[in-house]
């Protein structure tokens, strides 16, 4: 989502509207949905850990108070202060996290089903680490936060292929970071 107060240059519309204007239309969506669960959102809700109390009050009114709760938060690096996964605290999540419902998923934690991880680095230890725990969830949804992608890219990664073959049958994996879909 990235939300933000600041537009991007290249923007001439109002770019905070606009993204609560499709935060809006997701609502009216889980309206419609007779057993809606919730929301997991695959990290990076705000554009940085320093945005404004307005846009927070702004999320939590028009959004969460809408009825798009619960809300399963993972962490993205831009949540966090200098990939601190527990500097998540003193920014919008931290605020957030003490709405009734709204759930921050701090890495490997498992809240009504869904297993969440931050990776920061997707390099090294920290990839067999990641690997070894995709294969150890028997169940349920994981959502992580990391560069996963399906194709190879001029920085680290880690192949799709590689983590959708560990994963135990029945086991759901959604991604955050990567901006694309993957075809598998």
């Amino acid at each position: 989502t990235h939300l933000r107060s600041v537009p991007p240059i290249s923007r001439p519309d109002n770019f905070e509207d606009s993204l609560f204007y499709k935060l809006e239309q997701l609502s009216t969506i889980a309206e419609q949905l007779p057993n809606f669960g919730g929301v997991i959102h695959g990290g990076d809700l705000f554009d940085s850990p320093q945005v404004s109390y307005k846009l927070v009050s702004r999320f939590y009114h028009q959004v969460l108070n809408k009825g798009l709760l619960p809300w399963y938060q993972c962490i993205g690096q831009h949540d966090l202060w200098g990939h601190n996964v527990d500097s998540y605290r003193v920014g919008p999540l931290g605020m957030l996290e003490f709405v009734d419902g709204f759930h921050v998923l701090k890495p490997k934690d498992c809240v009504d089903g869904i297993n969440a991880y931050y990776l920061p680095s997707t390099s090294g230890e920290n990839v067999v680490d990641f690997l070894s725990w995709v294969q150890s969830i028997q169940s349920g949804i994981i959502v992580v936060h990391g560069m996963i992608a399906n194709r190879k890219l001029p920085f680290d990664y880690v192949d799709a292929s590689t983590v959708f073959g560990l994963l135990q049958s029945g086991v759901v994996m959604l991604c955050g970071d990567w901006h694309e879909s993957f075809d598998l």
